[in-house]
């Protein structure tokens, strides 16, 4: 049901339902990974290890099936040095710092502190 309304409200349709719910959702599953990331960064003695390993397998996740398309390959090879050098400028300012000091102050306080700090953050 709720697909057949999304689906209904991505047709066309000029609402803000969508929005709302798009946003509610989004907020529900960042609330939950605050939550399991504030357990897995307790299990690890060095948080940046952890964001290191969890981001880490995220990204092989997302890029292995594309490097098996032959049109995803195609653009990689088109990317000159410099295009490829402000990919990784924009992996280490926009994920991997930001990730390795939220994990930090996970470590270091609990998820219901941190849990409105990264919601109030997002929605700046």
């Amino acid at each position: 049901m709720a697909v057949r309304y999304l689906a209904h409200e991505a047709g066309g349709l000029r609402s803000g339902t969508l929005g709302y719910v798009l946003a509610v959702a989004a907020a529900c599953i960042s609330g939950l990974f605050v939550f399991v990331n504030s357990l897995g960064v307790r299990a690890f003695a060095d948080p940046v290890l952890y964001t290191t390993l969890k981001d880490g397998l995220a990204g092989l996740v997302l890029l292995v099936p594309l490097c098996f398309s032959a049109g995803w390959r195609a653009e990689y090879r088109r990317l000159d040095v410099r295009t490829w050098v402000w990919l990784v400028a924009l992996a280490l300012t926009g994920g991997s710092v930001p990730f390795a000091l939220f994990y930090a102050g996970l470590q270091v306080t609990t998820a219901a502190t941190v849990g409105p700090l990264s919601c109030s953050q997002s929605t700046s």
